[in-house]
């Protein structure tokens, strides 16, 4: 979480903004890493096993009464030979709508985006692609990444009318990520997630780029060679061209552990 695989802040990870941001999470949040965590596995053991073709379903995964029809006509063997061996997914709900009382005829249109990430069809190529595409950067929630930043470069259908819903985005079942205020929420947890969501970029006092840390180490003449500066408490990492404004600068402190793309907040 802590790594340089994982987006921070600044910005904001949905709109890549700072001060003008308005999101109401514009911070990772460790439930969203471990969320991500969860599908790379799934996808790696789909793209290294021996079937072409996997249903991925999350555990509150509800499907909706014309479920069985809609599959029926669909999801079929001609179509899954067709687009065996390139990658592929098919989107089988999202969140709960008036789309569920859908009375039309079953169709399967292609390009359409919609968060399916409780129950989707997906192929081996499909599941490599998605592990391809996080190996090195976490920048977006799963849902995102998945049905916006990798799907639209591939084979992608959606079934419409949608066969299932998440019973935590429908209030049915608390989530692990985000608690919706629900009865059976942990407040412990919901607390936690709410002071998290977001960071306020008014609180930072100064934009780290660099922060190393190196015990009992003089570091004058790297101070020379790089201009990077010296702090030896916590208050010296506010320069003082920071009051009034925001400023950037590079630091080496003394004491122990290492990090990168660091923030001093006033209230960390």
């Amino acid at each position: 979480f802590n790594s340089p695989r994982v987006a921070k802040f600044p910005p904001c990870f949905r709109c890549g903004r700072v001060a003008e941001c308005l999101c109401p999470n514009n911070v990772m949040l460790v439930e969203q890493v471990a969320n991500w965590l969860s599908f790379r596995k799934a996808w790696r053991e789909i793209a290294t096993g021996r079937h072409e073709w996997y249903l991925l379903v999350e555990d509150d995964v509800k499907f909706a009464p014309r479920a069985a029809e809609c599959w029926n006509a669909l999801v079929t063997p001609r179509l899954l030979e067709q687009c065996a061996g390139s990658p592929c997914i098919i989107r089988c709900g999202w969140q709960l709508s008036p789309a569920y009382i859908d009375d039309l005829p079953p169709e399967l249109p292609e390009g359409i985006v919609r968060m399916a990430n409780h129950c989707s069809v997906l192929n081996r190529a499909m599941a490599q692609a998605l592990l391809d595409g996080s190996d090195e950067l976490i920048c977006a929630t799963s849902d995102v990444f998945v049905h916006e930043a990798v799907a639209l470069q591939h084979r992608n259908f959606t079934v419409f009318p949608p066969m299932s819903y998440d019973l935590s985005f429908a209030l049915k079942v608390p989530s692990l990520i985000r608690p919706k205020g629900i009865a059976g929420d942990d407040p412990a947890h919901a607390a936690a997630v709410k002071k998290a969501l977001r960071i306020d970029w008014r609180s930072i006092r100064a934009w780290v780029h660099s922060l190393a840390w190196a015990p009992g180490f003089s570091a004058t003449e790297a101070q020379k060679a790089t201009g990077w500066t010296l702090a030896r408490r916590w208050a010296e990492l506010e320069p003082p061209t920071a009051r009034g404004g925001l400023a950037e600068t590079a630091v080496a402190a003394t004491g122990g552990g290492a990090g990168a793309g660091a923030h001093c907040a006033e209230t960390p």
